[in-house]
């Protein structure tokens, strides 16, 4: 099986973020290597190393207020490493290889979207409460708070415009004054 390599991608220049990362790979690639009677401790290697860093991630995450999924998405990852880690202890070698093939393939998509994120306000020194006060560019033109974006019934992004006459939408993401 190909090692697992982190490319320049998924280093997001916070030190301590990367070279857990880095761990990781080592010890996804040690899996990878096993042989069957060194799968079982490399995966209990493994899901030690997850939970370290997944508390740490967690840590980070609560005390700038990132958005849960984060969270749960770490707990769902573990859950299966546990449950392939009991069906290791009842000979199904195949699921643990399996896992060990499709981990860099979830942490790549999770890196690139979550941890980059998580990384960049850490870096910046952002929190959530900075991120839904920061403007950002309307469909009609204009920059609005986070917090005044709405959506109408069909979806359509829609804005509420404090103080100013009422706004509708258009369907095609527009607004129009009345």
């Amino acid at each position: 099986m190909a090692a697992f390599e982190l490319t320049p991608e998924l280093q997001f220049g916070h030190a301590e973020m990367d070279a857990t990362h880095e761990d990781f790979a080592v010890a996804v690639n040690a899996m990878c290597l096993a042989a069957d009677a060194e799968l079982a401790p490399s995966l209990d290697a493994l899901i030690e190393h997850c939970i370290a860093h997944f508390d740490q991630e967690n840590a980070w995450a609560e005390s700038i207020g990132f958005p849960a999924c984060h969270r749960n998405e770490h707990e769902r990852v573990l859950a299966v490493m546990r449950a392939v880690r009991s069906e290791l202890d009842k000979g199904d070698f195949g699921l643990a290889r399996r896992l060990a093939a499709e981990l860099p393939v979830w942490f790549r998509h999770h890196a690139a979207s979550m941890d980059a994120a998580l990384a960049a306000m850490l870096k910046n020194g952002l929190t959530m409460a900075d991120i839904d006060q920061a403007p950002i560019a309307s469909p009609c033109g204009g920059s609005h708070a986070c917090k005044n974006h709405d959506h109408d019934e069909d979806g359509e992004h829609c804005h509420s415009h404090e103080g100013d006459a009422a706004h509708t939408c258009d369907g095609s993401g527009g607004c129009h004054s009345h």
